[in-house]
């Protein structure tokens, strides 16, 4: 594993033990309460437009391009509020995005992408939640590298973690190809 990758994991393992440290009756009563992983009980997911910053590692490398940073902004529908498993606390989900990177190796180049994803989502406390997300996307290249290719195409996938903050704000940490990032989501 590299570097990167360690520190991303050390990040998520700290934000999932501060997530059940704040519970009330601990970790094994909150996946097993109301809420928690085991809670088959119908539920109602909300809508989110997530605003992150990261790492598009796609990049890196890439034609001598340094290093790349990046931002993005999604949009994130649950289509079936209680996803597959009868009593599991899950939900299947819907996510469409556009990421803007950047980089300079030889010249300045950047990259808007629209990735098209589906997750899916365990939620094992009221506050936190882990998914797989698997798709695709589109990239248009700008700049120095544009005269490589222009238009390209290329998969999409991840786990990541939430971490509701409030009923509003929810952190959003995702480890995947082709990005590494943090986000914050604004649910309505």
């Amino acid at each position: 594993m590299g570097p990167t990758l360690r520190v991303l994991a050390v990040a998520a393992y700290l934000v999932a033990g501060t997530a059940f440290a704040q519970s009330s009756g601990g970790a094994a009563a909150d996946l097993k309460g109301p809420g928690g992983l085991t809670d088959g009980s119908p539920h109602r997911r909300q809508r989110m437009i997530t605003v992150s910053v990261g790492f598009p590692y796609l990049y890196y490398g890439w034609g001598g391009v340094g290093f790349p940073f990046g931002a993005g902004v999604s949009y994130f529908q649950p289509l079936l509020h209680d996803g597959f498993v009868p009593n599991l606390n899950d939900s299947f989900n819907l996510e469409v995005g556009a990421n803007l990177a950047f980089a300079y190796g030889g010249g300045f180049s950047s990259w808007l992408a629209i990735p098209l994803t589906v997750n899916w989502a365990l939620h094992f406390t009221p506050e936190f939640a882990g998914y797989l997300k698997l798709g695709a996307g589109f990239n248009f290249t700008f700049g120095y590298w544009s005269s490589r290719g222009v238009f390209s195409a290329f998969p999409v996938g991840g786990l990541g973690i939430l971490v509701k903050l409030n009923q509003t704000l929810t952190l959003r940490v995702e480890a995947g190809y082709p990005w590494l990032s943090v986000g914050l989501g604004f649910a309505f």
